[in-house]
């Protein structure tokens, strides 16, 4: 069976979902995110909407573990993300930005080593 806790996750329960709890988050000295409560049970969509610079895919990135709260909790089936492991956290989250940037370093692949459908 490979459920979150077979995984190394003790702590995952699959009726948990996502819960934000009292997150703040700044890019250096300027706030981006203040108090910010999210619930999301299992089964159910959220949607964020908000003008540009709002802080919409800032908190998709702490959810997703990319980034670490200054302050307050992450919680993804009742795990705390920003202390899981790189490997649990992708075991329990993966995000799909919509402008990908390559790491510093990385290279893409050459075209003929691309994948096509």
């Amino acid at each position: 069976m490979n459920t979150p806790a077979a995984n190394g996750l003790q702590n995952a329960d699959a009726r948990a979902g996502v819960t934000v709890t009292n997150v703040r988050f700044a890019y250096g000295d300027r706030p981006v995110l203040e108090g910010i409560d999210v619930s999301v049970e299992p089964g159910n969509l959220l949607a964020l909407a908000g003008p540009n610079g709002a802080g919409k895919s800032t908190l998709l990135k702490l959810i997703a573990g990319v980034l670490r709260p200054t302050r307050g909790t992450i919680e993804v089936l009742g795990a705390d993300v920003p202390t899981l492991r790189a490997r649990d956290r992708a075991r329990l989250v993966a995000m799909v930005p919509q402008n990908p940037e390559l790491p510093p370093g990385a290279k893409p692949l050459p075209e003929r080593d691309t994948f096509r459908a």
